[in-house]
């Protein structure tokens, strides 16, 4: 879990930002929508 900006790149602490958060409880993807998907998922 991280906090990033909107570029992506982790925050400093005490930034804002977004919650970007992975792993085996976190959805794979949008119920048949892989564009949306593709466009809300980082992986990496």
């Amino acid at each position: 879990m991280k906090i990033v900006d909107p570029l992506g790149a982790t925050t400093a602490v005490g930034e804002t930002g977004e919650l970007c958060t992975r792993g085996y409880s976190v959805m794979k993807g949008y119920w048949g929508d892989e564009a949306k998907t593709q466009e809300a998922i980082i992986d990496g």
